[in-house]
């Protein structure tokens, strides 16, 4: 009940919010469209679906960092897809001599997946119903209606479902400009089935989530020396599409972070974003995590 309170008190639009409730619960929101900046989605009965609807501004920070991220041809692999918001910006920047693979466990919401790359007609966006980790085997993905974007591996109750290695999966893929994950605290397992993939890899968007990874028996600083062993050494905190150097402190004291690690010689991506400074231009000096 608490969190439902907080979850209220944090809308920027109370009336619209519950609405977008309402239209969920009912089935209506089916038949209503939403304009992206850049492809259309249908407004399914999902989390992140009514959190567009409700805010046009909602998820931006991630397309803004792709608008400055990724070129033309570029190749772009999404693990935790949900319905799409991340593949189909990707998707409709790299054009069709790019591919995005999308990755999304949930069979109900990798339907809804399905049909928004279809929507906009993205042919080089292939969606997989597939979780990802670092063994090929069956495991459990969580049916939580009311915060579908929260569905994790390892529930007690939801759904059997197959999980891969992208190393086996995505053994012929051509090099790789950006791997996102965002997987609720899965992030470590998912980099660990990618070892030879993460060598041909430019840059890595994950969340970090320290709560999430205790579920899961590890900590951020085993993610970042897991990228720092793969030659992805330099890790920036990304706000709505602006970076900042990235600390070890403020990532543990935050509840959850999105970061970007990198190549060094990816530099020329980095510039691309708006507000990016290179690390010897930050007074903290060794405050960004770079080769610790």
């Amino acid at each position: 009940m608490l969190h439902r309170w907080r979850r209220l008190r944090r809308q920027k639009n109370l009336p619209r919010f519950l609405v977008a409730q309402l239209l969920r619960k009912t089935g209506l929101s089916r038949q209503l469209l939403i304009e992206r900046s850049n492809y259309r989605m249908w407004f399914f009965p999902t989390a992140i679906s009514a959190a567009c609807w409700v805010d046009p501004e909602a998820r931006r920070g991630d397309e803004i960092f792709l608008e400055h991220y990724l070129r033309h041809g570029d190749v772009v692999i999404d693990v935790g897809a949900n319905v799409g918001t991340f593949a189909l910006a990707a998707a409709a920047l790299v054009g069709e001599t790019g591919k995005v693979f999308a990755f999304e466990p949930h069979p109900r919401v990798h339907e809804y997946l399905s049909k928004n790359i279809v929507l906009n007609g993205f042919r080089h966006v292939t969606a997989l119903n597939y979780a990802v980790g670092n063994q090929d085997q069956m495991v459990t993905i969580s049916d939580i209606a009311a915060d579908d974007d929260q569905n994790h591996v390892g529930s007690a109750a939801g759904y059997a479902v197959r999980c891969v290695r992208l190393d086996d999966v995505l053994a012929d893929a051509p090099p790789i400009a950006l791997l996102k994950i965002d997987t609720e605290g899965y992030e470590r397992f998912v980099m660990e089935g990618a070892s030879d993939l993460l060598q041909r890899t430019e840059g890595v968007l994950w969340e970090a989530s320290e709560p999430m990874f205790r579920r899961y028996g590890y900590a951020v600083e085993d993610i970042i020396s897991l990228l720092q062993s793969q030659g992805l050494t330099t890790t920036f905190e990304s706000h709505g599409g602006r970076i900042e150097p990235a600390t070890m402190q403020n990532i543990q004291a935050s509840h959850h972070m999105n970061l970007v690690t990198v190549r060094d010689e990816s530099a020329a991506r980095l510039e691309r974003l708006a507000g990016y400074q290179t690390p010897s231009d930050q007074s903290t000096g060794g405050g960004v995590i770079h080769g610790v």
